[in-house]
């Protein structure tokens, strides 16, 4: 496989693992959630418990996947060759940021994900607070991917 190959294949799997990893916290954040929060507590549970089961085997591949593929793309594979170039470029400190980002939606995502269900359900009521807690929890990795996004476009343009 040429060099141009192999760039190509790892940004591709890069940014589809980075789709379903960005793309599945914004959409449960600000599509699932706020569906749930509209059903009677039991079936919001029994719903939220289903889709707790089976996301996380998707979810957590796909970032560590986008993570290692994105060092890799921006390291042997990209511009990044010394620490000049990290520390002495506008794409390196661009890249460091979005290497933060993405580390901050794994391990908050992880922490919330942890605490959420004690938070909004009190067994098969809703927690008083529940919609604030949900969107407490919630909008820093909503934030973060915001920055995210904005990182992988301006490293497009070589920022």
């Amino acid at each position: 496989m040429t060099n141009a190959w192999l760039i190509l294949t790892v940004h591709w799997v890069h940014v589809v693992s980075g789709v379903i990893f960005g793309g599945g916290i914004l959409v449960a954040a600000l599509g699932i959630w706020p569906a749930l929060l509209r059903l009677p507590a039991p079936q919001a549970r029994a719903a939220f418990q289903a889709m707790e089961a089976a996301m996380p085997k998707v979810m957590a591949p796909s970032g560590i996947l986008a993570i290692v593929l994105g060092i890799l793309r921006g390291t042997w594979l990209g511009p990044i060759d010394s620490w000049a170039a990290l520390f002495g470029s506008a794409y390196g400190w661009t890249f460091l940021l979005a290497i933060a980002a993405v580390l901050f939606v794994m391990i908050h995502g992880g922490m919330a994900r942890s605490r959420l269900e004690r938070h909004v359900w009190d067994g098969d009521q809703w927690r008083p607070g529940a919609t604030a807690a949900v969107w407490r929890m919630n909008l820093p990795s909503v934030a973060a991917m915001v920055v995210l996004l904005t990182c992988m476009v301006a490293m497009r343009f070589g920022w």
